[in-house]
């Protein structure tokens, strides 16, 4: 079939003479063109949106970066404060946070908190700013969903105005969320000094309303897991867990997703009477990921801490923590609080 195609074309330009056969070469010549121009701007436009969307794409992932650096900062900032207002503690746990914190503002040169939010001391070579007397039990009560407050009245027999004033100012900017509700000043007509009466009020938050990222951030609130021991909600303290070892080298723990190439502090209350150890251990091969800690045992609720980083990947890490080791079977251990949260740059 091809051949008598090709033969009639032949034919057909032998047909032609040489003007028309030139003209018809250019003609095909321009055609030839109009197509490969009509495809080569198809292409280039192409190309061209490709790289909008390409810039766009990229545009948006950087976007979504800073959102996510955003967002850890905001939940890191959050928790460090969540971490001074538990709506686990007791009453007396209240009371005792808030004397110590206004001891500490009482002073002319008030001591750094340390990481979970406690003075490191209330007291200092620098003497005190004001007398503040021993306090009086307030008064705690509900005052909505996901809050309570503790009012407290505050009497100062004699001050400085000018100290007075301070002191009021380092209440307001205190990190314990502290209003002055009331307020009332006396001073004598011939005295420089004044006494004074404060009613303050302290905020405490449920910290179960916080919201972390896959257990990176976040009060302890998942199932505690047990190898070779059983954890089971404590009868005796609410929101505490108990964990009895049932052989030796038994392990209770929680398994958690970290953000890689990130310093973390962990904060833990355990009580135990039995030799236990506190680490942060690989998910896969459950080797210490922190050099262990080895908890005081005579029965006394103590706070822990451990700092770790972890390392550089393309993916999150899975470790166990927190872990409680125990030596021997028949250990117990009450856990009673945990807290994980990012160290911020500016605090390493």
């Amino acid at each position: 079939m091809k051949a008598p195609l090709l033969q009639k074309i032949v034919e057909f330009l032998q047909q032609r003479n040489t003007r028309e056969r030139r003209l018809l070469a250019v003609t095909l010549a321009v055609a030839a063109a109009s197509v490969v121009y009509s495809i080569g701007v198809a292409a280039y436009s192409r190309v061209q949106q490709m790289e909008q969307t390409i810039t766009r794409l990229h545009d948006d992932l950087v976007n979504y970066q800073q959102q996510l650096a955003r967002m850890r900062s905001v939940e890191a900032q959050y928790e460090h404060v969540a971490v001074q207002h538990s709506s686990e503690w007791t009453e007396a746990e209240i009371h005792d946070r808030l004397r110590q914190e206004i001891y500490r503002l009482a002073q002319t040169e008030p001591p750094a908190l340390g990481p979970d939010g406690v003075p490191v001391t209330t007291a200092t070579d620098s003497g005190t700013l004001i007398d503040v007397p021993g306090l009086q039990p307030g008064t705690l009560r509900e005052s909505g969903a996901g809050y309570r407050e503790y009012v407290i009245t505050l009497r100062i027999p004699d001050a400085r105005p000018e100290a007075f004033w301070e002191f009021l100012q380092r209440l307001l900017e205190s990190p314990q969320s502290l209003r002055i509700d009331a307020l009332e000043i006396n001073r004598d007509p011939l005295s420089s000094r004044l006494s004074a009466s404060v009613t303050i009020t302290r905020t405490v938050v449920d910290t179960s309303a916080i919201r972390g990222t896959d257990g990176k951030n976040e009060w302890v609130t998942q199932t505690w897991q047990g190898e070779g021991c059983t954890v089971t909600p404590s009868r005796e303290i609410p929101g505490a867990w108990l964990a009895q070892a049932q052989q030796g080298n038994a392990r209770a723990f929680q398994t958690r997703t970290f953000f890689p190439d990130t310093t973390y502090d962990l904060v833990v209350e355990v009580s135990t009477q039995f030799p236990t150890q506190l680490a942060i251990m690989d998910d896969a091969s459950h080797k210490p990921f922190s050099d262990p800690v080895d908890l005081k045992q005579d029965g006394k609720l103590y706070r822990y801490r451990v700092r770790f980083t972890t390392p550089d990947s393309d993916k999150d890490i899975r470790l166990l923590a927190p872990a409680l080791q125990f030596a021997q079977a028949d250990s117990k251990a009450v856990i009673r609080r945990v807290f994980i949260r990012p160290v911020m740059e500016q605090s390493q």
